[in-house]
């Protein structure tokens, strides 16, 4: 099956939902809420961690707020760690489009700063429901604030807050271990992110990433050829392999260095550009609402989820990175075509969570699906065609090779993880009957 890509058509200042509004389970405008979230997330600038905890908890009320209309789909209630459901009776006047534009936004709204970019578009999306009466539209809002009330409950008892007032981190001494890179030269990022509640493992402990080689600086040791592979890898960059680095770099502060001054150009991160891929494949007539609502919250669980593996043995074995074992053993005036990330080398948390993505897509969406990846036309890049999940995940996960920000052995640990992590997530999540 081959699926063409394709912007839907968001203009807050004509009306979003026209079509929309006319078509009770019509995909699209779960594809539109992610969309609208994705621009807040990027405005934000949002790290790559935060970004999937936002997807998450969002996309996973957006599938429980349509799951009690659908007898052959199963709510993640009892799925999901401490996730008992939303109790309240549901009044007969709801409308279900309005319930899921207003739940998706109320709850996006208490991760994010750009609130009112969310109420523009739950506005917007209304003055296209001419078909609603008040009395309708003031029943379900009422049961919209309070169903996303009861569920922050859950959300709000992850233990952010926790990871966020934790003491600041000191980074391990030695050679062997990750210290601040350029050019920003930025503390180490979200250091504590692994202790958050996990969605679908018993514990960040319950699949453990192979570790890395063992550090050495002699010209003959493994750790030393593999950084030499690194730094020979972007000096003798072919113009494709330039391509896919920038394809998936998916860093989303990246620095600007003008003179004296450093600022932060913002683009896509690694799971907007995975559930663009999610916006991409399921179109058409085989994907009703309730199926999108289905393949984005498990998808955006697997993020979630990734995000805490990596983090949990990136500040575990705080390994150095290539640009800083290059610079001082090496090549002192070598520097990657990406820029390196501020948080230790491995695993790669791309590879993580792109294979995790292409196990979870390829059980929910099919192994043969080839699609155009457009994700990174907004910013400025050539769109690019894959035969399968697997395969745009194997390429994601090997860029980071050629963008000089990754050893081998953290790409491939990142996907032997990133399978493991896919595999339970479709052995323990059961949304159909």
């Amino acid at each position: 099956m081959k699926i063409k890509s394709a912007h839907l058509l968001v203009i807050l200042a004509v009306g979003i939902n026209q079509v929309m509004a006319q078509r009770l389970n019509d995909a699209e405008l779960f594809h539109a809420l992610n969309e609208q979230l994705t621009e807040v997330i990027v405005s934000d600038g949002f790290s790559p961690p935060a970004a999937a905890r936002i997807y998450a908890y969002t996309n996973i009320a957006g599938y429980e707020a349509l799951v009690p209309n659908y007898q052959e789909y199963i709510s993640l209630a009892g799925q999901i760690t401490d996730y008992k459901g939303v109790g309240l009776q549901r009044p007969l006047e709801l409308d279900e489009q309005l319930l899921l534009v207003l739940t998706y936004t109320e709850v996006a709204k208490k991760f994010v700063y750009r609130t009112h970019l969310l109420d523009h578009f739950s506005q917007a999306y209304l003055r296209d429901r001419t078909d609603l009466s008040e009395t309708k539209i003031q029943v379900t809002r009422d049961f919209a604030v309070k169903w996303a009330l009861e569920f922050f409950d859950w959300t709000s008892s992850d233990g952010y807050q926790v990871v966020k007032e934790t003491e600041r981190y000191s980074p391990f001494l030695g050679p062997a271990y990750w210290e601040p890179t350029p050019p920003a030269y930025l503390d180490a990022l979200e250091p504590n992110w692994f202790k958050l509640r996990p969605l679908v493992l018993d514990s960040v402990t319950e699949i453990l990433t192979a570790p890395p080689l063992p550090f050495d600086t002699t010209k003959n040791s493994d750790f030393y050829k593999e950084a030499y592979e690194v730094y020979q890898s972007v000096n003798n960059l072919e113009p494709e392999e330039r391509e896919i680095a920038l394809f998936w770099d998916c860093n989303p502060l990246q620095t600007q260095v003008m003179g004296h001054f450093n600022f932060a150009s913002r683009q896509l991160n690694p799971g907007g550009h995975w559930l663009n891929i999610v916006k991409i494949t399921c179109t058409g007539p085989d994907f009703p609402l309730i199926r999108v609502a289905q393949v984005y919250a498990v998808t955006s669980i697997g993020l979630h989820d990734g995000f805490l593996l990596a983090w949990y043995e990136k500040y575990r074995s705080s390994l150095i990175r290539p640009e800083t074992y290059i610079n001082k053993y090496i090549d002192v005036d070598w520097s990657p075509i990406l820029e390196t990330p501020p948080f230790p080398e491995h695993p790669s948390a791309h590879s993580v969570i792109s294979t995790t993505s292409s196990v979870v897509l390829s059980d929910l969406v099919g192994d043969n699906v080839s699609f155009t990846d457009n994700s990174e036309e907004p910013y400025g890049l050539a769109v690019r065609e894959f035969n399968s999940f697997e395969e745009a995940a194997k390429e994601a996960a090997y860029s980071r090779l050629p963008g000089g920000i990754h050893y081998k052995t953290g790409i491939d640990a990142g996907i032997d993880t990133g399978r493991k992590l896919g595999a339970l997530i479709v052995t323990r999540i059961k949304t159909k009957r």
